[in-house]
């Protein structure tokens, strides 16, 4: 069996072409072989029976039981048969002259009398095979019996031919088909050479190079087009990587820097205990940043694997504004800053509480750091079109260019003309942490200063809060 699964799929499929295909023709040789050899037998049987006939018809009665044979010339050359008669006593009347001292068979008994005997294949003594008709004719005043056959040697040449034509036939289309399977093998399976060719000259560096396709609405085609759009995935995905880690780095210098230059700075010369106390604040005020930044980071590289469990339950939109807003009224204080929240109980929204809470308070934590001080921040709560919730976070800074809008939610983004107080990551875990509650953010300038952040949630009836 192991001749069965060849390594090469082309000689598997030829393989098993030959070989369904050889069986197909090896019954239809032996079911068109049956179905000539019975038709050959059946015409001539009916043959034989019609010229029994005839001899009937032919056979005169004379009262010296001597037998005669009236018949034309043309009738004549037809009776040129292997032909018997025997008189009801067992004589033997007739004989033709093609028998000469053969006999179709012993003198017939009184069984073979009362019997019509169907056609049947003898063979005589010199080993000619006959086919041979024997029948009983009652007609006229002495009862006759009738021995009528034909050689059958003509009759085997024509199943002889056959079988030649057969036995040279079946190799020959077994051949061609061979031949076709795998030329056809052949051609199907190039463009999968075609495209492990091409994959396998795609690395780090040529990730951008795509296999070539022919044909994108065929099998193999759609094949080489989701490869290509799974290279596509990948070099965005490595593409991204690569700045992910670039910024990252960025990022992450910066403050380890500023910690060193203030820390060699105080170094260098004595200083007063206040002036140690602005150093090490200093340092402490970086390494915050520092530890913000990493915790940002972490956060996403847990979400980019996909291990956060999402863990939903009813929330109501307008306690959990309140809420956020809570822990954050130190920092606004701070900076004289006032929230005013708008909206009506009763909004519900299904979401993980961990991962709404994280995107509104990166908003509010936004809106503080750009508000200037003395200012007056906005929370709206409410509900639009299409069965949804929203959350809008409008603060009173410059806002954001129409043209940076949809660039501040990539990882690392700052806006050039901002204060450069963020570190870039906190719209992008915002964004991922609204997507993952199966809903989605944005942002659009007010009509005076600063920028108005949607939070956009499926709604919930609120008669689930009663569940």
């Amino acid at each position: 069996m192991t001749v069965l699964f060849f390594r090469n799929i082309r000689a598997r499929l030829t393989l098993w072409n030959i070989l369904v295909f050889g069986g197909i023709l090896v019954l239809y040789a032996f079911g068109t072989s049956w179905f000539f050899l019975s038709t050959l037998t059946h015409q001539l049987d009916a043959s034989l029976k019609e010229e029994l006939e005839l001899v009937e018809q032919l056979v005169a009665h004379l009262p010296a039981n001597r037998l005669e044979i009236d018949t034309h010339e043309e009738e004549a050359a037809k009776l040129e048969k292997f032909l018997e008669i025997w008189s009801g006593e067992g004589v033997l009347l007739y004989r033709s002259e093609m028998l000469g001292e053969r006999e179709l068979g012993k003198r017939p008994d009184s069984a073979e009398f009362q019997t019509s005997l169907q056609p049947r294949s003898i063979v005589l003594s010199d080993g000619t095979q006959l086919r041979i008709v024997s029948k009983l004719h009652r007609s006229g005043e002495y009862p006759k019996f009738i021995r009528l056959a034909v050689n059958e040697a003509n009759y085997f040449a024509d199943i002889r031919r056959f079988v030649f034509m057969i036995i040279i036939g079946i190799p020959l289309s077994l051949i061609l088909i061979a031949l076709s399977a795998y030329w056809m093998a052949r051609n199907a399976l190039t463009p999968v050479d075609t495209m492990a060719f091409h994959a396998r000259r795609i690395g780090v560096l040529e990730l951008n190079e795509r296999i070539p396709v022919k044909n994108p609405d065929d099998e193999l085609g759609r094949l080489a087009v989701a490869f290509n759009e799974l290279l596509e995935r990948v070099e965005n995905s490595f593409e991204r990587l690569k700045r992910f880690t670039s910024d990252a780095s960025h990022e992450l210098r910066t403050p380890l820097t500023a910690m060193r230059s203030v820390g060699e700075v105080g170094l260098q010369t004595a200083h007063s205990g206040n002036e140690y106390r602005e150093v090490i604040g200093s340092m402490l005020e970086e390494s915050g940043r520092l530890t913000r930044l990493v915790e940002s980071l972490l956060f996403l590289t847990r979400a980019d694997s996909g291990k956060h469990v999402v863990h939903f339950e009813q929330i109501d939109l307008l306690e959990f504004a309140n809420e956020a807003v809570g822990l954050l009224s130190i920092l606004a204080e701070e900076k004289e800053q006032e929230f005013r929240i708008e909206g009506k109980p009763g909004i519900i929204v299904f979401a993980d509480r961990v991962l709404l809470g994280q995107a509104l308070i990166n908003l509010l934590d936004n809106a503080i750091k750009f508000s200037p001080v003395s200012s007056t921040m906005k929370v709206k709560v409410g509900t639009i079109p299409e069965q949804q919730a929203s959350v809008q976070v409008m603060d009173s800074g410059s806002g954001i260019p129409p043209a940076e809008r949809e660039k501040v939610f990539e990882r690392f983004y700052s806006i050039p003309s901002g204060n450069g107080q963020g570190t870039g990551l906190g719209l992008a875990i915002t964004k991922w942490a609204v997507e993952r509650n199966g809903g989605k953010v944005a942002v659009a300038n007010t009509d005076g200063p600063g920028a108005t952040f949607h939070i956009i949630l499926p709604l919930q009836d609120s008669s689930l809060k009663q569940a």
